[in-house]
């Protein structure tokens, strides 16, 4: 069994548990080739629960977990029960260091946690903020004491009191021809250093494409192509946009529908 279908098992399995004893389950944060899984499932009508939904602890969250809720509880307070958001901070700024996204990660590996209960990892200088798993917060708080050189002090962060707003950039190039080949490796020319920081794209991203395009103009969770500009994938702090100068929507929903 692959990756793939072991991701699936588990998240009919959260869907059917939810589904038959009444209560509330979720997976750990997904990656968005974990989470396309979940949209196949979910078009394919997969799922029995009634409400089940992706959430990552703020709109646009790049890693998210997967909910499926009995019927007498909110959307709201689910989310509430199982993400909690953790904010850290230099003790001393003078003496810190500008920690990134893999020193934060890297600490907390350390300390033994699974990654699937991490999701997003903002930083800013030397501070950061953070989204986990609720079982997870009071370990972290009281345990992440230093990352690199740098000691720092967690507390939990009121979720509804965050104001976290994506960084977008427009990138705009041009594409010799609609064959999807040509359309990466032009993306890849143009913003090489995005591509490394986001461990290149997935396959698992362009077979949503094929699916959300071949009917028509789509928009899915992790959308590849639409009428206007829409991400191709996203980095941890910004999402990175392409203007097809020569090809038009129609165009690009062909070529990647020859090419599945």
């Amino acid at each position: 069994m692959d990756g793939r279908e072991l991701i699936r098992t588990r998240l009919t399995d959260l869907d059917r548990m939810a589904y038959e004893r009444g209560i509330l389950r979720c997976s750990g944060f997904l990656s968005y080739a974990e989470q396309s899984e979940y949209h196949l499932l979910n078009r394919n009508g997969m799922f029995r629960t009634s409400v089940h939904f992706l959430e990552g602890g703020y709109e646009d969250a790049e890693r998210a977990a997967a909910f499926f809720l009995p019927d007498y509880m909110e959307r709201e307070d689910a989310a509430a029960s199982e993400i909690a958001a953790i904010k850290a901070s230099a003790v001393n700024d003078r003496f810190a260091d500008e920690l990134t996204h893999r020193d934060y990660l890297g600490a907390l590996m350390n300390l033994g946690i699974e990654r699937d209960c991490i999701g997003d990892i903002l930083t800013e200088g030397s501070n950061c903020i953070f989204f986990c798993s609720m079982e997870m917060a009071d370990y972290i708080t009281e345990n992440l004491l230093r990352v690199k050189h740098t000691s720092v002090r967690c507390s939990k962060a009121d979720r509804n009191a965050l104001n976290i707003r994506q960084e977008l950039e427009e990138l705009q190039v041009n594409v010799a021809s609609e064959r999807i080949d040509a359309v990466i490796a032009a993306f890849s020319f143009a913003a090489s250093e995005c591509v490394v920081d986001f461990g290149m794209m997935t396959c698992n991203l362009f077979a949503l494409a094929v699916i959300a395009v071949h009917p028509g103009p789509a928009f899915i969770a992790v959308p590849v192509f639409s009428v206007s500009n829409t991400p191709v994938c996203r980095s941890r702090s910004a999402a990175v946009f392409i203007n097809f100068f020569l090809m038009s929507y129609r165009i690009a929903a062909s070529s990647v529908c020859r090419t599945s």
